[in-house]
């Protein structure tokens, strides 16, 4: 079993977060990095569906339409992105209430709460019928869902987002308003959480990240970077320093591929800084040496 070292690399660790916060640039260094599309090491061309923004998984599709390919029998592609089905969930337009003019999310006999309320109390007539008569209830002007993509009514004044929306905010613990616009726009596509990390480890592996970044030559697909971050988690370090080499590798377990070399080469980086600074100048007796 691996364990970490404890007399620990304090000693290799002194001035190390100084000089990673010096050395991490501001488009790293934050809580999700969503990498460009086009970047050829840590970026993931969008799905070929037709104006699907998620990030290909397999076979150039998302993992949501590659998905629905594997259940039609794994169609020829071009006759798949011919049809590729409904808008997915967490993209297709919610539905509003079918009563004409009115936007408040659908509950139930395709009318939004009020509107049911009141077609119960007519005696439950055909639902068709009766939104076709119907008139529009609540405020003159109904506040829209703070998602970009939705174009629901809130409840209430009080809400931010639509009954759909707020459902889902309220599952996810109410985050913070920003917080969760950037979850719903994100779904699906790929990326680097840093969030809940040590601030340490958080700027290391960020650091692994930029270094792959710059030296362009091996592609690091987020869900290696993921994997590591998982793995460094579930071991409870609050540094890569805190285990050897050898012991990442036993961690990482024996089979040589890109997800084990990654948090072996987020280790290495770190021993740029470990190593003494032998070219600084030194005066002795009024000369440099070098």
């Amino acid at each position: 079993m691996v364990s970490a070292q404890s007399p620990h690399r304090s000693t290799e660790r002194t001035g190390l977060l100084g000089k990673l916060l010096a050395r991490v640039r501001p488009e790293f260094r934050v809580e999700i990095y969503v990498a460009d599309p086009d970047d050829p090491v840590l970026g993931r061309r969008p799905c070929a569906v037709p104006e699907c923004d998620r990030s290909r998984a397999e076979n150039g599709l998302c993992s949501a339409h590659g998905q629905r390919w594997r259940a039609r029998g794994r169609p020829t592609m071009a006759g798949f992105l011919a049809d590729p089905g409904s808008a997915l969930n967490g993209r297709r337009n919610l539905s509003p209430c079918s009563v004409t003019g009115c936007r408040y999310g659908s509950n139930g006999f395709g009318l939004c709460t009020r509107h049911r309320r009141d077609w119960e109390s007519a005696g439950q007539p055909d639902p068709c019928a009766w939104s076709a008569r119907a008139g529009l209830l609540g405020p003159p002007d109904p506040a829209e869902c703070r998602l970009p993509f939705c174009t629901l009514w809130t409840e209430n004044a009080r809400q931010l987002y639509c009954k759909s929306h707020a459902t889902r905010w309220a599952q996810l613990g109410r985050p913070d308003s920003a917080e969760y616009v950037a979850h719903c726009q994100l779904r699906g596509k790929a990326r680097i959480d840093f969030r809940g990390l040590a601030p340490q480890l958080k700027l290391e592996l960020q650091y692994a990240v930029q270094c792959r970044h710059d030296q362009a030559t091996i592609i690091t697909a987020p869900p290696v970077v993921a994997w590591t971050i998982r793995m460094a988690t579930d071991a409870g370090v609050i540094s890569l320093l805190d285990f050897t080499p050898q012991q990442w590798q036993e961690l990482a377990g024996p089979t040589e591929g890109s997800y084990q070399r990654f948090v072996l080469f987020a280790r290495d980086t770190l021993g740029q800084f470990l190593k003494p600074d032998l070219g600084r100048v030194r005066p002795i007796f009024g000369l440099p040496i070098r």
